[in-house]
């Protein structure tokens, strides 16, 4: 699979749209002459009786409309149901009589010279979802013989859920090259067939339907439909369809359990581990940790919280298996291990036990805050001014509640599990529910497509929640450390053994060091503490249980792994731009998203032909460009005006280095201001994760860590254009233009356009973030891309 937010256009498409803008330029050979004259499309609509394509088709005489359909019947002059011949016809309805309900059916003569429905127009759009676009069409259909028609079309087309696919095709002979997309942009053939296991298709039937740059393919499920009466008296409808996976997200969160997960959840309460989560004392003034609760006294009620009573009650089972006396800390993996070596999942993990142990040299404690008032007052204005944020909080000059708090930490018992392994859960007990009525009803959630950008001084600032574990959990400094304080250093020796192979599992880390420097973390890796679970889930339900959807549910949990870290990774659940049928969860701020081997292949712009000048001409039908500040970046305007300073607005460094892109001396002194940032932002979170590791459980002292890490993850680097290729973020001009119609095109595509300015082009690429396909009545089939600029990470 292809980077999903960056990616290289198909070389075979490259190839096929050169040779149409050759076409209209130089080249007059056969092939590109049976292109410019003979494409015209058609459009074939079907409707299933079931939740998907292999299902059979729904039972009615206009089950198929448009593809070949509009080459017999009432579509052609003569023969017995020709639109010249009066036909006969029948009406059907049920009356209820003394003995029971019949069938009546009435003959009649149709002698209205019309053909039968027909689709007048099609709008297909698919959107990148982190822009807050969907998967939707927009169908018109026309009925010019409503007496006949209607009734048909209606029983199977105005039917909300309803099942349909959508193709449009040009004739084959309408690709110049002949050529198909490669494997480059299909889907893995191996993953394509664990997908699609369960559904009685080969994985060369499905890269048949999707190969094809002369065919374009839409699925997805009635959603709304409208009708009207016009003044020549036929009947023009309007269908409205949202992708498949788009819409099963909504599925409520209330849950029966299984039988298997039924029998033991009562004893989750006996399983809990009774530790009491107490208060400490800071700066006078109690704070409590996350939750005040002695855990055996913990009785859920209701369907409410069951996913978190089945998940607590497996990780306390697995945990048994392995710490019998519930007494030690260690990492094993979520479910059973499998007898298949081959299958063994490496994201799915429980991590159990004191998150640290106590203090045993307080002198070192008061030694270093001596160091640190030292150091606090020959900071300069900026660090000051941070500091102030916590000093107020917490009291330097006494080491007690800093002790305090290391002492209570041994009455500390967190159970985590990985983000995969909740998906993974969730999948099991929540949307396999939808089975038989959408496709696919699985959420992706694995080490394999899901990775976040590695930032090598990122950590979590709600380590209780929300934790990054490396695979050396000692190593000081590591996305586990706060100074004096690292999560988990100390692991006993739980070794889990897969009894075929006798091979040791190993929890392999957060993150990944590459050969070729992009290295990278597993976002399925996030270890999450089950208590927060049941807590987004207890704060769903408590007074909306209409929103208690399997989206907002999931939507929350980003909410927490996206301040846990600082807004460096927002998950969101996104459609493969591969197999639009699919959803994964996929942080969104990560556009390097996948590799083949040890080097990641390089995404090299595809240059859209575009004007005359151009070596293959153009393509284009129409372009517009357009700059677009939002309301709250207009403070970036005073900002491109003055190189004074680097401002803290993630966009303004890379806007600033893109309007002057001519101007070398304004160019190295934005570097020089850009490095200087770098190295102040990191003596400031330095410091806060120092104050964090004395109290970390204090509210002010992770607001100021949150703080710092924000400013961290803008300025990761002390390279600005290392630092884009981390953050690349998102410019507010867009471009927008119109090809003739074509297959292969994907959301996270990039492009670039000579007939820009320099400015645009010097370290810029656009980004597609939508496609949309239109035919009409005419057969012109055209596909319209919008695009939005970021920086060129390459």
């Amino acid at each position: 699979m292809s980077n999903i937010f960056y990616s290289n256009v198909d070389p075979n498409l490259q190839k096929e749209l050169n040779a149409r803008g050759s076409a209209g330029k130089t080249d007059r050979s056969t092939e590109s002459l049976n292109f410019m004259l003979g494409k015209v499309a058609n459009v074939r609509l079907t409707a299933y009786a079931g939740s998907n394509a292999l299902t059979e088709v729904a039972n009615g005489r206009w089950a198929i409309l448009g593809g070949e359909t509009i080459r017999e019947g009432s579509f052609v002059p003569n023969g017995p149901d020709g639109f010249l011949s009066d036909r006969t016809y029948s009406t059907s309805e049920i009356v209820i009589t003394s003995t029971g309900a019949i069938l009546k059916e009435t003959p009649s003569t149709n002698t209205l010279k019309r053909t039968g429905p027909y689709i007048s127009s099609v709008d297909v759009t698919v959107g990148d979802h982190s822009m807050g676009l969907l998967n939707k069409a927009t169908v018109a259909i026309s009925i010019p013989n409503p007496d006949v028609d209607l009734e048909d079309v209606e029983s199977i087309w105005f039917h909300p859920g309803r099942y349909v696919k959508i193709e449009i095709e040009y004739p084959t002979s309408a690709v110049i090259t002949g050529l198909s997309l490669t494997d480059k942009t299909l889907p893995n053939r191996e993953a394509l067939a664990e997908r699609y296991k369960d559904q009685g298709i080969t994985v060369n039937e499905i890269i048949d339907q999707i190969n094809d740059i002369n065919r374009f393919r839409f699925e997805g499920l009635i959603t709304s439909f409208d009708f009207s009466y016009n003044e020549s008296g036929q009947v023009d409808a309007t269908l409205s369809l949202t992708g498949t996976s788009n819409v099963f997200t909504d599925v409520s969160m209330f849950l029966t359990p299984k039988t298997e997960d039924k029998k033991n959840i009562i004893n989750d309460i006996e399983l809990e581990p009774k530790i009491i989560r107490p208060s400490f004392q800071s700066a006078g003034s109690t704070v409590p940790f996350l939750q005040t609760t002695i855990a055996g006294q913990f009785a859920p009620t209701g369907s409410v919280t069951t996913l978190y009573q089945i998940i607590s009650q497996k990780v306390n089972e697995r945990v048994k298996t392995y710490d019998p006396d519930s007494n030690k800390t260690g990492i094993i993996p979520y479910n059973a291990i499998p007898t298949d070596a081959t299958k063994i999942l490496t994201d799915q993990f429980i991590l159990f036990g004191r998150p640290y142990s106590a203090t045993s040299n307080d002198t070192e404690l008061d030694q270093y805050i001596l160091e640190e008032q030292a150091r606090v007052q020959q900071l300069d204005t900026g660090s000051a001014e941070f500091q102030s944020e916590f000093t107020s909080s917490v009291n330097f000059s006494s080491s007690l509640a800093i002790s305090n708090t290391y002492e209570t930490s041994n009455n500390f018992y967190h159970r985590y599990i990985t983000l995969g392994a909740l998906i993974g859960e969730i999948n099991r007990l929540i949307t396999t529910k939808l089975s038989n009525s959408v496709t696919f009803p699985h959420i992706i959630c694995d080490d394999i497509i899901c990775f976040s950008n590695y930032l090598e001084k990122l950590t979590s600032c709600t380590p209780d929640d929300i934790l990054l574990l490396p695979e050396n959990t000692s190593n000081p400094g590591d996305m586990n450390g706060y100074s004096l304080l690292t999560y988990y250093s100390l692991l006993d020796d739980i070794k889990p053994i897969n009894e075929t192979t006798e091979k040791i599992i190993k929890y392999p880390g957060i993150y990944e060091v590459r050969k070729d420097g992009n290295n990278r973390i597993f976002t399925s890796r996030i270890f999450i503490n089950i208590k927060t679970i049941e807590e987004i889930l207890n704060s769903l339900s408590e007074n909306n249980t209409r929103n208690f959807s399997l989206k907002n549910f999931l939507a929350a949990v980003s909410n927490k792994i996206e301040y846990a870290t600082a807004g460096s990774i927002k998950l969101q659940l996104m459609s493969l731009p591969d197999d639009p049928r699919k959803l994964a969860f996929i942080d969104v701020k990560c556009i390097k998203t996948s590799t083949k081997g040890e080097v990641q292949e390089p995404v090299i712009p595809y240059p859209v032909p575009m004007f005359a000048n151009h070596e293959f001409g153009t393509i284009v039908q129409s372009f517009s460009f357009q700059a677009n500040l939002p309301e709250n970046a207009k403070n970036l305007s005073y900002v491109l005006n003055s190189s004074e300073e680097v401002s803290d607005d993630e966009i303004a460094p890379y806007l600033n280095f893109m309007y002057n892109a001519k101007d070398v001396n304004a160019v190295n002194k934005l570097i020089g201001q850009y490095k200087n940032k770098h190295e102040k932002v990191l003596t400031e979170l330095d410091l806060a994760k120092k104050q964090l590791s004395l109290a970390p459980r204090q509210p002010q002292l992770v607001g100021a860590l949150w703080k710092a890490l924000s400013n961290y993850v803008k300025f990761p680097s002390p390279d600005i254009k290392k630092s884009q290729q981390l953050t690349a973020p998102l410019f507010p001009f867009t471009v927008s233009f119109t090809i003739d119609g074509v297959n292969g095109l994907r959301y996270g595509d990039v492009l670039t356009f000579d007939a820009l300015p320099l400015r645009y082009r010097a370290h810029t690429v656009f980004s597609i973030i939508s496609i949309t396909h239109n035919v009409g009545t005419d057969g012109k089939w055209t596909t319209d891309v919008n695009c939005i600029m970021r920086p060129n990470i390459e």
